[in-house]
């Protein structure tokens, strides 16, 4: 977590922004309501992220990072190529699932193009 009053608010920010994406999609994660999930004014936002698009894309990448992490450390003792690291990752996706539900929400509900 970060150290910083900015961070944490930023920190703030996205995890609103996550529950609103994982509870409605994208249409549910307006700037106000982030706003009012995370306690700060909706012009507050605009310090940390250029618009709503910016803070999704955000979040999106976010969960994209955690879930690539989940697989890949699922599947590095596995030999390349073999049954069992296929197996493994098919059982990480299911278990990113359960234990993540809104990243899951977010993956894979909706489609989002990522332009970076």
């Amino acid at each position: 977590m970060p150290h910083t009053r900015t961070g944490k608010t930023e920190a703030s920010l996205v995890d609103a922004a996550r529950a609103l994406l994982g509870e409605g999609g994208v249409n549910a994660c307006s700037m106000r309501a982030v706003a009012k999930r995370s306690g700060v004014t909706a012009g507050a936002i605009y310090k940390h992220f250029r618009d709503k698009d910016a803070l999704v894309q955000h979040v999106v990448a976010l969960a994209f990072e955690h879930f690539e992490l989940h697989l890949l450390r699922s599947i590095t003792s596995l030999p390349v190529g073999s049954i069992e690291r296929l197996a493994a990752l098919g059982e990480a996706y299911l278990t990113f699932a359960e234990a993540n539900p809104e990243e899951f929400k977010i993956l894979f509900n909706h489609i989002y193009i990522l332009i970076f």
